[in-house]
């Protein structure tokens, strides 16, 4: 006997062979160092933490999900929105793995209406509390507090005022040195700010009245010079051993919300060239490989600090012709970009 439904038959059970495989996967059980875990579906909601490590060689965005009592990693397929931020109430939808979530797409993560301007307000002054701590098994002080009030309140006071056209300035106060119970052969960041702001509270720190904590230590095991979050009310940096312009105004960058200025070659695009990026790629800008130029007319923009209100501008273009630009660190009201 002919069967005429023989082709549709094969198709639905390819697709019950497909669902069925799909479904394993969700619920794979993997062995990782002699323990069995299930991978499964979840759906979570909580508070976003993205954040930079910054070393010589590269740079290391992470982002963490803090929801009922845990901190999972997030890890996305592709790249996210550069608009997330630390501190945003979001959902996530992927696959969960011990404690990380794998997400499919940059589209698995949905940000609350309410808080898409939760980096906050970049302009006027801002209250930044430096810790100073060193470790158990390491009590060296690379630095003094004088020069650490120096390199925060002075030159990156300065660059700051100056990039943001007097827009921007950092006030506040620097405490330590104190010896937290923490190895200098672990890096653990969490427990790095516990303790300090615990020592600082304990010597009379007030944590409510600043916008932003730094915590400087000696060089430790962590592989990066600076970490800082992505935005954050109060934002948090680190700083590994080198207090300096460079890497303190790099970190606070971050804190204001910044990504890297990163820098894109595409080689010979005519002939099928393919493009790679460097992530300090922008060599003239603080937030890529320089120790202390302006950040790009791009991320003072985004800062607010240009082409709004009474600040200088940038001048749209529609025709062919010559334009005249004035350099980055004169503070008057003509075009600074095209």
């Amino acid at each position: 006997m002919r069967n005429d439904n023989l082709p549709n038959n094969r198709i639905a059970l390819r697709s019950i062979f497909s669902i069925a495989m799909l479904l394993l996967l969700m619920q794979a059980n993997v062995t990782t160092y002699g323990k069995t875990r299930t991978a499964r579906n979840v759906r979570a909601e909580g508070e976003l933490e993205v954040v930079y490590e910054d070393s010589r060689a590269h740079g290391h965005l992470l982002y963490f999900l803090h929801t009922a009592g845990k901190k999972l990693e997030l890890k996305f397929a592709k790249n996210p929105s550069q608009s997330l931020r630390t501190g945003m109430h979001v959902a996530v939808s992927g696959l969960r793995l011990g404690e990380t979530v794998e997400l499919n797409s940059g589209e698995s993560i949905n940000v609350a209406s309410s808080q898409v301007q939760v980096s906050g307000n970049t302009m006027g002054q801002h209250r930044v509390l430096v810790i100073m701590v060193n470790f158990q098994d390491k009590q060296t002080q690379p630095f003094t507090r004088e020069q650490a009030q120096s390199v925060m309140f002075g030159t990156t006071n300065d660059f700051y005022r100056e990039a943001s056209y007097g827009q921007t300035w950092l006030t506040g106060d620097v405490y330590g040195w104190y010896t937290i119970p923490v190895s200098s052969t672990t890096c653990d960041t969490t427990a790095i700010a516990t303790y300090a702001q615990d020592a600082a509270v304990a010597a009379g720190a007030s944590l409510s009245s600043y916008d932003h904590f730094v915590y400087a230590f000696p060089q430790n095991a962590c592989t990066w010079q600076g970490r800082g979050s992505v935005g954050g009310t109060p934002s948090q940096a680190w700083v590994n051993e080198w207090f300096e312009l460079g890497i303190v105004g790099h970190e606070l960058g971050h804190n204001f919300g910044l990504y890297h200025s990163r820098s894109m070659d595409c080689g010979a695009v005519s002939v099928g060239g393919t493009c790679t990026t460097d992530e300090y790629g922008d060599v003239f800008d603080l937030m890529g490989a320089a120790n202390s130029a302006h950040f790009n007319l791009f991320q003072k923009e985004r800062l607010g600090w240009i082409n709004s209100g009474s600040n200088p501008p940038i001048s749209t273009v529609y025709a062919s012709g010559t334009y005249w630009v004035e350099s980055y660190e004169v503070n008057t009201f003509n075009p600074k970009g095209l």
